[in-house]
C-alpha cells in the first residue's frame, strides 16, 4: 500500500485580482500552503509579519497561524494546500513558523511537475501524483535541513525512532513492548510520553488510523471488505468494520457508497 508524506488537499493554477482575500479578513488555516508565483504579486500576513509574494518565487506558508491575504493588482500562481500524514512531520511543521522562499529558477527542473496542479486532483496512483509527491519530498527536505538539529530534545529523538518504525510496520500492528524498545523506554513510560508529545493519539490509535486510511483507499479501488481487511492486517471482517467505523464515524459499506456516488 502506497504511503505519501503529505496529503494534497486542494490546488490549481489561478489568476488572482484585487478581490483576493478582500472579504476574508483574518483567519487561521489548519493546513500549510505552497504558492509558486509566475506573474504579479500579493501580500500575506502570517502571524504578526506581512510578507510580499513576488513573481519568480515559490513560498512555503506555515499553517495554524493568523493569516490574511491581499492583492493590490494581480497574481498568477500555482498553489496547493497540504497536510502532513506522518505524526513526526506534523510535529515538525507545527513548530516551523517561518515563511520559506525558493527562487523558481532553482525549481525549473520541477516546472513540468508543479504545472500538473492545473489538473488537480490527480488520481492517487497516477504517475502525475507520484511526481507531485516527489516534488514535495524535495521541498520538505529543504525545510528539514534548515531546522537546527539542536532544537530536537533527546526525548523527541528517541520517540522518532519508534515513530519511523511504526510508519514502516503499522500493518503488522507491533505490540507496545516492541515499540517501547525502539525508543529505549519501558512500555508504560513510552505510552505516556507518546501521548504527551502527540496529543490525541496513543501508539495503537496512530497505527490503527494509518491502517484505516489505507482501507479507505482500497475500498475506493473496488476491493471487497474481506480483501481490504486482510490487506490492512485484520483477520476478522467484523473487527475491521468496527475499527473503520471508530475512525471515520461510518461503516465501510457507507464509505464505499459515498466514494462511488
Amino acid at each position: 500500500m502506497e504511503w505519501f508524506p503529505v496529503k494534497l488537499l486542494t490546488g490549481s493554477f489561478n489568476r488572482c485580482g484585487r478581490d483576493w482575500g478582500k472579504n476574508q479578513g483574518c483567519f487561521i488555516n489548519p493546513f500549510c500552503r505552497l504558492y509558486l508565483i509566475t506573474k504579479g504579486g500579493a501580500h500575506v500576513l502570517i502571524g504578526e509579519r506581512e510578507h510580499e509574494l513576488r513573481s519568480g518565487n515559490a513560498y512555503f506558508l506555515p499553517g495554524n497561524l493568523p493569516s490574511r491575504n491581499r492583492c493590490d493588482d494581480f497574481m498568477e500562481v500555482y498553489w496547493v494546500h497540504f497536510a502532513p500524514q506522518s505524526l513526526w512531520l506534523e510535529y515538525f511543521l507545527d513548530r516551523y513558523k517561518e515563511v520559506h522562499v525558493w527562487p523558481l529558477d532553482r525549481l525549473r527542473f520541477w516546472k513540468p511537475v508543479y504545472s500538473l496542479l492545473k489538473e488537480f486532483p490527480l488520481p492517487e496512483n497516477s504517475p502525475g501524483n507520484y511526481r507531485l509527491q516527489s516534488f514535495f519530498l524535495f521541498l520538505l527536505s529543504d525545510l528539514l535541513e534548515e531546522k537546527p538539529p539542536e532544537d530536537d530534545t533527546p526525548l523527541l529523538l528517541r520517540l522518532k525512532n519508534a515513530l519511523l518504525f511504526m510508519d514502516r510496520e503499522y500493518l503488522r500492528n507491533p505490540p507496545l513492548s516492541v515499540l517501547a524498545a525502539k525508543a529505549g523506554m519501558a512500555p508504560n513510560y513510552f505510552h505516556r510520553k507518546f501521548k504527551e508529545v502527540f496529543p490525541g493519539f496513543t501508539p495503537h490509535s496512530y497505527m490503527e488510523t494509518k491502517r484505516m486510511r489505507d482501507a479507505k483507499a482500497l475500498l475506493a479501488t473496488g476491493h471487497s471488505l474481506k480483501e481490504t481487511a486482510e490487506m490492512t492486517g485484520y483477520a476478522n471482517v467484523f473487527y475491521f468494520s468496527r475499527s473503520f467505523k471508530k475512525v471515520f464515524r461510518k461503516s465501510p459499506s457507507q464509505a464505499r457508497k459515498e466514494i462511488n456516488s
